[in-house]
């Protein structure tokens, strides 16, 4: 996404520029933009596995009918 959104960001001096400076310019843009949208979903991947986690845990400590049942019922059907 940061290599397409650098890849269309034109420098105010373009006229003025040669195709190299232009070419090393759109290169520099597009490896900002690309790590900024890497940190971007790194900072949402965080944030949604440390909700989901909160979440879980929350949810599952109240639960008192299935942290019994997955430690009795496997007990109870276990082959001699």
């Amino acid at each position: 996404m940061g290599l397409f959104l650098g890849a269309l960001d034109n420098p105010i001096m373009q006229d003025e520029m040669t195709g190299r400076q232009q070419f090393i310019y759109t290169a520099k843009q597009m490896g900002r933009r690309s790590w900024s949208s890497c940190k971007t979903f790194a900072i949402m991947g965080l944030v949604f596995s440390a909700a989901e986690c909160v979440t879980e845990k929350v949810v599952y400590q109240g639960d008192f009918i299935n942290k019994n049942v997955d430690f009795y019922v496997p007990l109870k059907f276990k082959n001699p």
